[in-house]
């Protein structure tokens, strides 16, 4: 089975079982187009940040999203309470580093998430760079070989590098780069994926190739950006695994041994 056949099986089974919840601290402004993303691809979602109930929230949450988006110090709170939490439990989270080149504490910050294993980092190639600690000077692969995760550099190509294996995602339309929430909800589908999905690669595959080609067919009727985030939930909500075998655009490969 390839990966457009496995990702058709991932959104059938978030979409049947209808028992997964993400949740997820994320910037404002992203809050509401995060969880009608999410809801469009049948996952439920919490965002609270408050680090007195993070804890219960995550009790009934099957994955964890934390986005650098805008920072203060009782979000700083409760994301280090939400990383004690999936530690104890044993659950899959997604980093999304934004915005970590635009200033020191916000890179040192996604250093210090990203020591606790997060099973995919997912942002832009600027916030990937500063993220790195030891393998600063050093390519993806390396990176992902040494934290033991799965990147997903995000671009007009989107490029999911594994320790062992790599992809490119080549789905896509413009007007996803000019929508800001669009990033975030990409970063929140791997989270889902990565309930249902236990190896990260697979999983940040799986949210790509279902989010790009959403994207891309929304990117047809849509007018403009005021039109494309309600074009884009619609053809979440309406997209089959038959659609994504014959739209997905991916190129994989094995990695070089380093």
């Amino acid at each position: 089975m390839n990966l457009p056949e496995e990702t058709g099986q991932m959104l059938q089974m978030l979409r049947a079982e209808q028992k997964y919840s993400v949740h997820c601290i994320v910037s404002d402004i992203s809050l509401s187009f995060v969880a009608e993303t999410l809801q469009s691809v049948g996952v439920s979602v919490s965002l609270t940040h408050d680090a007195r109930e993070v804890d219960d929230f995550l009790e009934s949450s099957q994955s964890l999203l934390l986005q650098l988006g805008s920072l203060t110090e009782l979000k700083e709170a409760g994301m280090m309470t939400a990383i004690d939490a999936v530690r104890r439990g044993g659950k899959p989270w997604v980093l999304d580093p934004r915005l970590a080149h635009r200033s020191i504490f916000r890179a040192e910050l996604a250093r210090r998430l990203a020591d606790n294993r997060p099973k995919v980092i997912c942002g832009k190639p600027r916030d990937l760079v500063s993220v790195r600690r030891s393998v600063r000077n050093t390519g993806l692969q390396d990176f992902a070989t040494v934290m033991k995760t799965t990147l997903v550099s995000i671009g007009p190509e989107d490029e999911i590098v594994g320790p062992l294996r790599s992809a490119t995602v080549r789905n896509h339309s413009n007007l996803m780069d000019n929508i800001v929430a669009v990033d975030c909800a990409v970063s929140a589908l791997c989270a889902a994926f990565c309930a249902v999905e236990l190896d990260g690669f697979k999983a940040a595959c799986g949210a790509l190739l279902v989010a790009r080609i959403a994207g891309e067919r929304a990117g047809r009727t849509a007018r403009g950006t005021g039109s494309f985030p309600a074009a884009f939930l619609d053809e979440l909500w309406t997209l089959t695994p038959e659609d994504i075998v014959a739209s997905a655009n991916i190129d994989t490969r094995t990695n070089p041994n380093i």
